[in-house]
């Protein structure tokens, strides 16, 4: 008991022998020492395009009938959207174009065969006043599959926004430089950017497709259903080394 009594003692005194934390205002920092710091800034934009991906699909007996019941309804469609829509208000681009057979489910003792042959086209229509989403899918619903809808911010708008996103991120790294500054105790003049670099921008809005689509179809055309295009949280990365002078 007394032996032990002894070692707390001890450990009491090596305890009350060590120094307090060092606080912020102890840190030094060598000539030339880096330091990275880094940030991401979020502005809400109003979205000011609107991006609609619909299709066509037929069947025929051949490669060369499916493409032509295909093609037909396609331009059918590609017309009702443009006298459906303003001029100069919307881009209709032809995607992706496949024609495959369609087989026959294997027996035993047989080969498969060619039933028919599938054969289907996407068209992108991109849209410069959000607005007019509602007349496109109109206009589109008798002709297309709908495969989706998008609201986002047009690249002209994402051009000046980024100007005003790299403003904002600059200033939030210069705020954390002044902190690091403080910390070493010197002025935030003593802390230099050395490099700086920025990223890339996100955030974009996608509503149901599907569900969109039924609501437009249920409908009628003298009352359209109105769409909002809503907002996007468009955010920026950067990041910066600083040099301690």
């Amino acid at each position: 008991m007394k032996m032990k009594k002894i070692l707390l003692a001890m450990s009491l005194a090596a305890v009350a022998s060590v120094p307090a934390a060092a606080s912020a205002a102890d840190l030094t920092a060598a000539p030339d020492a880096e330091i990275t710091l880094s940030t991401t800034v979020t502005r809400t934009v109003p979205n000011d395009e609107a991006v609609l991906t619909l299709a066509v699909t037929r069947q025929g007996a051949t490669a060369k009938d499916a493409q032509k019941a295909m093609l037909t309804v396609l331009n059918q469609g590609m017309k009702a959207l443009r006298a459906a829509l303003p001029a100069g208000k919307a881009v209709l681009q032809s995607g992706s174009l496949y024609t495959n057979p369609n087989y026959s489910q294997a027996k035993k003792g047989e080969g498969v065969k060619i039933l028919n042959w599938t054969s289907r086209e996407e068209v992108r229509v991109t849209l410069k006043d959000p607005s007019l989403a509602g007349e496109a899918i109109d206009a589109a619903n008798r002709y297309f599959e709908f495969s989706g809808l998008q609201f986002r911010v047009s690249r002209d708008a994402s051009l000046r926004n980024r100007s005003d996103l790299m403003a904002d991120a600059m200033a939030d790294l210069g705020a954390k430089a002044a902190v690091v500054a403080k910390a070493f105790g010197i002025p935030a003049s003593g802390v230099k950017v050395y490099k700086l670099s920025f990223g890339g921008q996100t955030g974009n809005y996608y509503p149901q497709a599907p569900m969109l689509m039924a609501v437009r179809k249920a409908a009628p055309a003298a009352d359209s259903v109105e769409m909002s295009p809503g907002e996007s949280d468009v955010s920026l990365s950067a990041s910066a080394v600083f040099k301690i002078k």
